[in-house]
Formats: structure tokens, C-alpha cells, sequence
């Protein structure tokens, strides 16, 4: 068989792994292939034995230009058949790549998404009728994916252009829905689709609720084997981390991109090569280092998703002996994520900001646009966005990109740009008049190359062209511009590898920007949501290994790893884990309305600055710590026993009422819609959209300000139905209320409604005053607007509140300044009302 002869002559096995063979059996019968297999699964194979089986060359794509080397590398070893072309290669070499493919000396073609923006290159390779196009990081290509790029987006297009049919996409992480979009952007029609080797046999999965991370990683250590590989959420905790390792005598070191690239590279060597033992390091640690021999691999706080932490652990056991892999987790990490969430999305001022300063760091007045790209040095966050988040700059930036007002310039990668910065005339004076000749002869050649357009715009010029016609070296000719620039002649841009962009269309107020903020704000909610699954996975009782498989769409029904804390039992819950359990699912249904984590967890240890005190739960839990409460709120809120999708802790029960009550106000509200309709003459959507309508029941807005903020519903709709809504709301609001209040006062409550005197409702109900004040103060508890000025005499009242006012309190004493003129009752009620007034 061809296909194992190639696996024997270039990567050295007798054998495929499993799945491995079926793929490229599917991409060698021209089907469309979506290949899941995780880091270290051999993914690469599947698309290397194909295209290395063929007359023709074959087109990967490939995001990572230190992983594309090693791929073009490691092939060439054994026989020259692939190369790569990225930014990190000038014209000769580009064309010595070229012509390798068209004598068949190329199999594989390594190619960077952004080549794809080049029209002349991609005719050049449509050509040479390429055989197959693979696609590696293929989740790249997907808005849900967790490194979208929107270079990959151009993919699909590209191969529509050269004609190739014979795509193939293949990733290491991609959920179901991730999936889904990749087939939608590639535009697969019966793809075949592969998930397989998620599966990590040789990991110890353990999840440790841990109050001391450090003293808690110490542990681990003292009873672990080296190396060993630490993740942090922050820069900050890997120093803090470090600094108490080393203090406790571990040879350990930190990581983070905060280090210069030298100091990064001695700290990787000294890991690979054995001299350290421990590094403790932020995510940007890992990729593309090849340590195989990772003995134990440690989160001390819960990583942004699944697919981070499993790409994170696939670093441990890569020679596929045993290693333990261990999550510290406690309730400040979650808020860590969240935090880092919310510093990655912009506002619409932070937008705003960002687009200003990239006008005026361009020196871009409004109504005017540049011919010449804006890139981005480190100069500019020091001088114009000191202190924002640079991910928060990034999606700034694709939002502005993607509204229509900034493009990713193309200029300045790889291309020479001049413009003379005299005139005609002038410039021929000048060349008449120059000294010295090698000048003279290169700027008549940029005039003959390049005609008028040298005078009027950044004209792109080929440096290889150049140095043909005037046989000079390449750097002999960018010497001599270089001097050209300097004397004010000509301006002259070279190649730049930072990011640069330009105005899509000239410079605009700002008050006029019209930005799209759909795919932040999706962006945003995916996050959200990935944080939540991997709460999930801290808090879940099944086997650790399937939770994942689950999550990335490996179905194993009945699978069970036998080696992770769950499976092992390690992970048993204490009696006392389910008395907390109990009293938080048993306090929690006296809060319909929900209430903040804080408040409760403080109601239920007892907090004396708690204003819950007269609560029955008050101090429930108070022999357990904070701790153990916010953990086992996390548990239920995680295992969906308890919801916090509002931002407050309440019961299922209470979310399901919440979410009739929704139905039951949107349903109105429709009615009022369909009203206005009529009276407008105008169908009930043109009046205001389901969307904005659902919003607004969601939103129970009381005033017109706070109408006017519910997102979608603007000035237009409140002229013509906005009273009717308020009032509407109003009266809903108040019927809710109003079935709040316990069956016992339904009797009272009626009687006070239909506005009877204190001594009449006693009298009806056959109870004393007493018992009727106490109940009427309840009632105020669920009904602060309940008007109460009917039960007592209007003197009386006055007189209470006159006494009440000099912050006498007590019932005893309230009474007696009075002399005895009214009664514990009148005085309770009215104490009640004036207490919601302040």
C-alpha cells in the first residue's frame, strides 16, 4: 500500500493511528474533509500523505509561520518536496519556490491566509492547477472559534478563484457549533466530518477545591514528579507564584509575555533542556515548544474554556507516559475570567477613541484620507490609548473594520512604497544638477519604471526590478532611497511587520460613526458561555475525560476513564457539602426576585452586617466558611440547580415564574402594539419590532428615561404607544405584587384595598388591632405603595409622624409623649409607612 510506504519513508512508522488512515482514504476519493483531531494526533499526516502521493502540487494553509517551518523542515529531511511562502520571504526567493513547483519538485505548499489578498500571486498559482487545498487551524476561519481571523475568511473565495473543489479543512479544537460554521464558511456541501483521538489515555484528570493555591501546588509538588508545568490566569500571580517556590526551595521559573524575547527563549531552552524543573507561566507559554517529557501539568486558576484547558494539558504526557494533571479552583476564578472578558470588549467611547487616535496619529483631518498606510509602533499606545487592554484595542479595531471605516493595509508588508516629494520640474532640476551619478541613474530608472504616479501617490516599486536594469545589488539600491528619504527628495516606506491600516473612506466626525457592534457583542456572549461549560467541568460528576470528549462531539455513551478523581472516587462529597446544599436550596425559594451571590452567602453564615437578620435562614451555615458556601452556591448555580442568569442567585422555580411573567407582560404588550396599528394605520412591526418588544417586557422600564434606554425602542415609538406601555407595566408590576403576599393577609389585604378603617377590618375579621397592624406592616413589605391613610384618623397620623420625627423609636415611649391618645396600632402602622419613605 502507497499510503503506509509514505508513512514508513517520511515519518518513520510502520503503522497508522487510529482514524488517521480513513481520512486520507476520504481526501484521495475527492471528498470534501472536516478533520477534528487533537494536538499530537497526527493531523498532519492526513493531508501530508495525500498531497505527497500526487503528480501535482497541493496548498496548505497555515496561520503559524514557526509551525509551517518545522512542517517544511521536517519533510525535507527526507526528500525536498515542500516549501512555504510568507512575509519572512522576499521576491527571488518567492519565485525560486514558484519555479520548484512548476518542475514538480514541490508536493507541498506552506501558504500564509494573507498571501490570499494578492490577485497577481493567486493567478500565478491557479496556473499551476494545484490538487488540493488544506486548510490547518481551520476553526480560525469561524466568528465561534477561539482564534478567529479574519484573513481565513478569505479562503473560500480564494479557492473559487483558482478553481480547486478539492478542499479539505482540518483543526485540533472544534465544538459543534464551531464545526457547523466551518462547513457554512467553506461551503461544504456532504462534507465528511471526523472527530477522533480526543481521548488522552495516559492524563490523571484531578479538579482540587483549594483555599491556599500556593500551599496547595506546594503539596502537589512534594508528592509529584518534575518537570513540572504551571498555568496562571495574570502575569502577576506567575511571579508571586514563582517567588514562593523558589522560597520553599524549587528550582522554578515564570513566563509571560510581559519578558523581551531574549529572556523568553533562554527560559524555554533551560525548561526543554532539563535546567529547570518547574516553569509557571501565563497561556502565552506552550505553543510550539516541544517538551515531551511534562511529568505533571497544574492550572492554579480555571482557564477561559474547555478548549484552552484541553490544548493547555495536551502539553503534559506527549511522550505518552503517565502524567498528573491537576485544577485548582476556588471562587475568585471565575471573577478573574470574567474580569479579563469584560477588559477584552470595548465600549462605544473606547471605539471612538481608537479611531481618532489612528487618524491623528496618521495626521488625518477630517474629511480627508490618506494615501499612505498608518502603521502602528509601540509609540502610539504610549502617546494616544495609554492604559487600554491591547485585546480591547484589537477588537476596536475589527469593529471599525468591519463597520466600513478602517481596512488592514496591505501596503508595507512586504512591498517598497516611493513618492517624490518634489514636483515635476523640480525633480528633473535636481537630476540634472546631482553629483553623483549612481543616484542619477536609479531616480531617471524610478521615473521610467513608474511615470507620473511617483508625483501624485505612494507608488509600490519592485526593488528586484530596479536592481536588474541598473545591475546593483538589492541592498546597494535600498541604501541609495534610504538617502534619497533623508535629503527630502522622495519618501521612501520599506516593508513593516507591524500592524498598519487605512481610512476606508475619509476621516469623519465622530459623532457620526455608525458602528456595528453585533460581533462584539457575539463575541462577548461566546466567552460568557465558554466560561460557564468550563464551570461546568469544575463542578461536574461525571468522568472528567468524558465531559470532554462530550463537549467536542466524541460521543462515548458509556465511557469512563478509570483514572481521574471522579472515577477514583477522590472527589466524594462530605456530609457537610450536603447540609449547605440543603439549607441553600431550601433559603433560597424566600427570594423570587432573586438576590446578589454576596447578600446571600452573607444571609446564610450569618454576616452581622447582614440586613437579612430577621430572615428564619439567618446564620444557617454559620460553622462554615465563606468559602465553602460560595463553592457550593458555584456547584448548584454550575449543575443548574439554582439559576444566576439575571445576575442574582434565585430558583429554578422563580426563573420558570419570571419567565411566564415575561410571556404574560409581552402578550399585553402586543395588544397595546396592535392598538397603535390601527390607530397609525400601520402594521404592528413597523410600530416597533418583536425584538424590541420582547426587550422592553425583559425590561420592565417604570419611566420614560428608562423606556428610552431598553435597546432598539427610540423617541419614534414612544410618540405613539410609549404612555400605554408605562401604564401598562405599572399595572402589571402591581397585580404581580400584589400575588406576593402570603394567603393569610389575602382576607386583610382585600379589606384595606377597598379602603375600611382599622376598626372595621378588626372588627370583620374578628381579630384584635394588634394582629391587624402587624399583618398591614407585612403587607408594606410586598406593597410599599399600599395607601394606608384611610385606616387611621389624619390628626393621628400627623401627630405620629410630628413625634416619630424627633427619632424617638420605641413603641412604649411613642405612646406616652402622645398621652395615651392613640394606640400601639396606629403607631406600628404608621411607623411602617414612614420607614419606606426614608
Amino acid at each position: 500500500m502507497i499510503e503506509k510506504e509514505i508513512l514508513k519513508k517520511y515519518f518513520g512508522h510502520e503503522e497508522f493511528r487510529f482514524g488517521q488512515l480513513e481520512i486520507i482514504k476520504a481526501i484521495l476519493n475527492n471528498e470534501n474533509v472536516l478533520a477534528i483531531l487533537p494536538t499530537g494526533a497526527g493531523k498532519s499526516i492526513c493531508y501530508q500523505i495525500p498531497a505527497l502521493m500526487q503528480n501535482n502540487f497541493s496548498i496548505v494553509i497555515s496561520p503559524l509561520i514557526a509551525l509551517m517551518k518545522d512542517q517544511v523542515d521536517s519533510l525535507n529531511k527526507v526528500e525536498e518536496s515542500a516549501a512555504f511562502i510568507n512575509s519572512t520571504l522576499d521576491y527571488f526567493e518567492t519565485e525560486k519556490v514558484l519555479r520548484e513547483i512548476e518542475s514538480k519538485k514541490i508536493k507541498l505548499l506552506y501558504l500564509a491566509p494573507e498571501k490570499l489578498n494578492n490577485l497577481d500571486f493567486a493567478e500565478r498559482l491557479k496556473s499551476l492547477k494545484p490538487e488540493f487545498l488544506f486548510i490547518d487551524e481551520a476553526h480560525c476561519i469561524s466568528e465561534w472559534g477561539h482564534n478567529f481571523r479574519p484573513s481565513y475568511r478569505k479562503i473560500n473565495e480564494f479557492a473559487k478563484f483558482i478553481d480547486l473543489k478539492k478542499t479539505s479543512a482540518f483543526t485540533a479544537t472544534a465544538t459543534p457549533i464551531v464545526r457547523e460554521d466551518i462547513i457554512k464558511q467553506l461551503q461544504f456541501t456532504n462534507p465528511k466530518v471526523f472527530v477522533r483521538g480526543f481521548e488522552r489515555e495516559n492524563l490523571n484528570i484531578n479538579v482540587i477545591n483549594a483555599y491556599s493555591k500556593k500551599e496547595t501546588i506546594a503539596k502537589i509538588l512534594r508528592s509529584s514528579q518534575t518537570p513540572c508545568l504551571i498555568y496562571t490566569a495574570t502575569r502577576k500571580l506567575t511571579e508571586a507564584t514563582t517567588e514562593y517556590l523558589r522560597a520553599s526551595g524549587w528550582n522554578a521559573e515564570f513566563y509571560h509575555a510581559g519578558l523581551s524575547a531574549d529572556v523568553r527563549k533562554i527560559i524555554q531552552d533551560r525548561f526543554i533542556e532539563g535546567k529547570t524543573e518547574i516553569i509557571v507561566a501565563t497561556n502565552a507559554f506552550g505553543m510550539g515548544i516541544d517538551k515531551r517529557d511534562i511529568r505533571t501539568l497544574i492550572h492554579a486558576n480555571i482557564p477561559s474554556s474547555i478548549e484552552n484547558y484541553y490544548q493547555e494539558i495536551g502539553r503534559a504526557g506527549r511522550d505518552n507516559e503517565v502524567s498528573d494533571i491537576y485544577l485548582l479552583f476556588n471562587n475568585n476564578d471565575k471573577s478573574i475570567q470574567e474580569f479579563l472578558i469584560d477588559s477584552s470588549y470595548p465600549t462605544k467611547e473606547e471605539i471612538v477613541l481608537v479611531y481618532n487616535s489612528i487618524c491623528n496619529y496618521g495626521n488625518i483631518a477630517v474629511g480627508n484620507v490618506s494615501d499612505k498606510s498608518i502603521v502602528i509602533k509601540k509609540d502610539f499606545f504610549e502617546r494616544f490609548i495609554k492604559g487600554m487592554n491591547q485585546n480591547k484595542f484589537y477588537s476596536a479595531i475589527n469593529i471599525l473594520i468591519n463597520s466600513g471605516y478602517l481596512k488592514e493595509s496591505v501596503k508595507n508588508k512586504n512591498d517598497y512604497f516611493v513618492k517624490s516629494l518634489l514636483n515635476q520640474t523640480d525633480l528633473k532640476k535636481y537630476i540634472k544638477n546631482i553629483a553623483n551619478d549612481e543616484l542619477k541613474d536609479t531616480l531617471v530608472e524610478l521615473l521610467r519604471l513608474n511615470g507620473a504616479s511617483i508625483f501624485l501617490t505612494n507608488s509600490r516599486i519592485e526593488i528586484e526590478k530596479l536592481s536588474e536594469v541598473l545591475d546593483k545589488k538589492p541592498e546597494l539600491i535600498k541604501e541609495e532611497l534610504e538617502e534619497l528619504n533623508t535629503f527630502g527628495i522622495i519618501e521612501f516606506d520599506k516593508p513593516s511587520f507591524d500592524p498598519s491600516y487605512e481610512l476606508s473612506i475619509p476621516r469623519i466626525n465622530d459623532k457620526y460613526l455608525n458602528l456595528d457592534f453585533s460581533g462584539i457583542e457575539k463575541a462577548k456572549n461566546l466567552a460568557v458561555k465558554k466560561l460557564d461549560m468550563m464551570m461546568d467541568f469544575v463542578f461536574t460528576e461525571e468522568c472528567r475525560m468524558k465531559f470532554i470528549l462530550d463537549y467536542f462531539g466524541e460521543n462515548l455513551n458509556s465511557y469512563k476513564c478509570g483514572k481521574c478523581d471522579i472515577c477514583t472516587n477522590k472527589h466524594e462529597k462530605s456530609d457537610s457539602d450536603d447540609f449547605i446544599i440543603e439549607k441553600i436550596l431550601e433559603s433560597i425559594e424566600e427570594f423570587e426576585d432573586g438576590i446578589s451571590k454576596n447578600d446571600f452567602i452573607n444571609l446564610l453564615i450569618g454576616d452581622e452586617n447582614s440586613n437579612l437578620f430577621t430572615n428564619s435562614y439567618y446564620g444557617v451555615c454559620g460553622f462554615y466558611s465563606k468559602f465553602e458556601i460560595a463553592n457550593a452556591v458555584e456547584l448548584l448555580i454550575s449543575n443548574r440547580k439554582i439559576d444566576f442568569s439575571s445576575g442574582k442567585v434565585k430558583s429554578i422555580k422563580a426563573k420558570a415564574a419570571e419567565f411566564d411573567n415575561v410571556i404574560e407582560l409581552y402578550n399585553k404588550l402586543q395588544t397595546i402594539r396592535a392598538e397603535a396599528g390601527r390607530k397609525f394605520n400601520q402594521l404592528p412591526e413597523v410600530i416597533c419590532p418583536d425584538n424590541v418588544l420582547k426587550e422592553t417586557a425583559e425590561a420592565k422600564p417604570s419611566t420614560i428615561q428608562s423606556l428610552l434606554k431598553v435597546k432598539g425602542f427610540n423617541q419614534r415609538m414612544f410618540n405613539k404607544f410609549g404612555e400605554e406601555i408605562l401604564e401598562a407595566i405599572k399595572e402589571f408590576n402591581s397585580d404581580r405584587e400584589i400575588s406576593k403576599i402570603p394567603s393569610e393577609l389575602k382576607r386583610t389585604f382585600d379589606l384595606v384595598q377597598n379602603r375600611y378603617k382599622l376598626v372595621e377590618i378588626s372588627s370583620a375579621l374578628n381579630l384584635s388591632d394588634s394582629i391587624i397592624s402587624m399583618q398591614i406592616e407585612s403587607m408594606l413589605k410586598f406593597y410599599p405603595d399600599l395607601e394606608i391613610s384611610f385606616l387611621i384618623d389624619r390628626k393621628k397620623i400627623d401627630k405620629i409622624n410630628e413625634v416619630l420625627s424627633t427619632g424617638l423609636k420605641d413603641l412604649k415611649s411613642i405612646k406616652e409623649k402622645l398621652n395615651g391618645s392613640v394606640n400601639y396600632a396606629e403607631i406600628r402602622i404608621v411607623m411602617a409607612k414612614q420607614k419606606l419613605n426614608y
